[in-house]
């Protein structure tokens, strides 16, 4: 079986405080959710980067969380890593949305269901929909627009996620 990195990390903006307030995830500092792939940091971010044509799925700098206090990793073991790779390809260049958070916030205050729009997404969305393709079951009564940065860090450890934050973290002399 492949071992795939997720990433999961936080911090002390607004936008973050936000994130940990409406995803109760105020005691674990997970706002974001990323992977390492294709030598890469993959990752959907609602802010456009220097290198990005616009905020959505993109490859960055495989370093980028390197030495990020609040970042941490967590390897996990994939049945499929190929077909992971062929929809993690299919996915470079979609847009972010806004939208799959409103779809989390509505299930989670108020039960409604939004449909999910592919060709769109967020952070924990992209990844909860790249770890089913590579064969794993990822929280089945959610949709994919459903899911947060929290609960797939929560998922990741409770089957078999093995924390390896050590390994990036480099010493500086």
């Amino acid at each position: 079986m492949d071992k795939l990195v997720l990433g999961f990390v936080g911090g002390d903006t607004n936008i973050d405080r936000a994130i940990k307030f409406f995803s109760d995830s105020e005691y674990y500092d997970i706002t974001h959710s990323f992977g390492i792939l294709f030598n890469s940091t993959l990752e959907s971010t609602g802010c456009k980067e220097e290198s990005d044509p616009y905020a959505g799925v993109w490859l960055h700098d495989p370093e980028k969380y390197i030495n990020n206090s609040h970042a941490r990793f967590i390897e996990i073991e994939i049945p499929n890593m190929k077909a992971l790779e062929k929809d993690a390809r299919k996915m470079l260049g979609s847009f972010y949305s806004i939208g799959s958070c409103i779809a989390y916030f509505l299930k989670k205050i108020a039960n409604i269901d939004l449909p999910d729009f592919m060709r769109t997404c967020d952070c924990s969305e992209l990844w909860t929909q790249l770890v089913r393709s590579g064969g794993r079951t990822v929280l089945r009564k959610y949709k994919q627009n459903q899911v947060s940065p929290l609960m797939l860090f929560k998922w990741s450890m409770q089957n078999g996620g093995k924390d390896v934050t050590p390994r990036y973290r480099k010493v500086v002399a």
